[in-house]
């Protein structure tokens, strides 16, 4: 079986997610539930749509909490196998030059990659803490969309 990619627009950048390799994931995933553990266990009773814009809020809420510089480690840790098309061109999203080039001011894009990449890296890790139960596919953002939560 081999590693996914997917893709989703998040701002103004469609954005596509390699899946980690288990060497890089296993310290990352072990990283996101040190940080967001508590608060992710709560999205297990959610569905597809509820569960990609509870993850987004989620991180929205959550990424302020953190100190120094874990926010910037962390977004790049998660954007680390990302790329992103925007103005006619594919870029790396592996370094904070080319993220804050992409994403600029647009925080809510920011932190609709870093959810998607935490979806396309570690949904069936959170599959079997919710029992084994297959996440349904999210519906994609739409381009100048932004996430709701409630």
């Amino acid at each position: 079986m081999g590693r996914k990619t997917e893709s989703r627009q998040c701002g103004r950048a469609m954005v596509t997610v390699t899946q980690f390799d288990a060497l890089r994931a296993l310290p990352l995933g072990a990283k996101l539930l040190r940080i967001f553990g508590p608060a992710l266990a709560e999205l297990g009773e959610l569905s597809g749509t509820e569960n990609v814009r509870a993850l987004a809020g989620l991180f929205a809420e959550l990424f302020p909490k953190l100190e120094g510089d874990e926010t910037s480690v962390l977004v790049k840790e998660l954007l680390g196998n990302a790329t992103a098309k925007f103005d006619n061109k594919i870029v790396d999203l592996a370094n904070e030059n080319t993220i804050n080039a992409v994403f600029e001011s647009d925080l809510m894009a920011v932190l609709q990659a870093c959810a998607f990449s935490v979806e396309v890296n570690f949904s069936s890790f959170f599959d079997k803490l919710r029992g084994g139960k297959p996440t349904p596919q999210a519906e994609a953002v739409e381009p100048n969309s932004t996430l709701t939560t409630t």
